[in-house]
């Protein structure tokens, strides 16, 4: 079948695929209005959408994503390798033709969608792309098992602990961001780390999706010890934004029990994988940390951006 390629969303066009918060209008007029240009594969025989992509064009940078966790090209499982081909030379085509000299994909997840991650790897490898960087993702994947099935054996027992010290898990109301915001800057400064974005930030991207943005804490006597910010990404995937805990808890380890709540709000909205995010420190990996994520029942997935010069 051929498609045709367009630049732009076309209207009363809709997408053949679940299309994550990240490549939404919304979302990305929030990264920054300026420098956007949305490339589309259409079927116009059924007036569907059968890929995407989203670049921010910077100076003579072609960014996907500017700001977020992941961009890149999202597309139809019914696409052949020819077909998507074709598109990534279109675009490529349009962004030269605004003197861009280099392209950066940042690719979700191979988990989230291993088929097409594959399939559009195998296309940009063609083509010239390079991976820059491979970063760790952990996933959870969230069957009707218990959560507690899962864990390794020392992992078991702190939860077990969690329990046993009466901690209490509970989802709470967008409202209080700025009091979870503000509790997981002080533990993460105390382990000399930052937060990607800004109160400010965080609270307009929330306040533009309320139905997608979580929060959640436990409570040890009505004190907060752990806390939690969860994006719902898409139709499957609940992502760990941001979580910490008070370093006055460490034994204790709240964040398996912070988890279990998680996982246990993944399976009541039907969701199938809960992503505790990427494992590094810069360009590395961090172990510990990996390791940690591993224990709770995680499996690893790459996460890779490519990048191409443009001649």
């Amino acid at each position: 079948m051929a498609y045709s390629f367009k630049e732009g969303i076309p209207e009363n066009f809709q997408p053949d695929f679940d299309v994550d918060i990240f490549y939404q209008q919304k979302h990305l007029m929030l990264q920054s209005p300026q420098g956007l240009h949305s490339f589309v594969m259409m079927d116009e025989s059924n007036q569907q959408i059968k890929s995407l992509v989203h670049f921010h064009i910077h100076g003579d940078v072609a960014w996907s994503p500017l700001r977020a966790t992941y961009g890149s090209y999202i597309s139809s499982t019914s696409i052949s390798e020819k077909e998507l081909d074709e598109f990534v030379d279109f675009t490529e085509s349009k962004v030269r033709a605004s003197r861009v000299k280099s392209i950066i994909l940042k690719n979700p997840p191979v988990l989230y969608s291993p088929g097409e991650c594959q399939l559009l790897n195998q296309v940009l490898t063609k083509r010239g792309y390079h991976i820059d960087l491979e970063e760790i993702s952990v996933i959870i994947p969230v069957t009707d098992k218990s959560f507690e099935s899962g864990l390794h054996r020392s992992e078991k027992k702190r939860l077990r602990k969690c329990r046993e010290s009466n901690l209490v898990f509970s989802m709470i109301s967008l409202d209080r961001l700025p009091a979870i915001y503000e509790f997981l800057v002080t533990c993460k400064e105390k382990k000399g780390y930052t937060i990607s974005l800004t109160l400010e930030e965080l609270a307009k991207v929330s306040s533009a999706y309320p139905d997608l943005f979580f929060l959640s804490q436990v409570t040890l006597k009505d004190e907060v010890i752990a806390a939690n910010i969860s994006i719902k990404v898409n139709r499957k995937v609940l992502y760990n934004f941001y979580h910490d805990h008070s370093d006055s808890y460490d034994l204790l380890s709240p964040v398996v029990f912070l988890n279990e709540g998680l996982y246990l709000f993944c399976q009541q909205q039907g969701l199938k994988m809960l992503d505790l995010g990427t494992s590094m420190l810069k360009r590395d990996i961090n172990h510990t940390l990996l390791d940690f994520k591993l224990r709770l029942g995680g499996v690893p997935s790459s996460k890779f951006t490519l990048v191409k010069s443009i001649l």
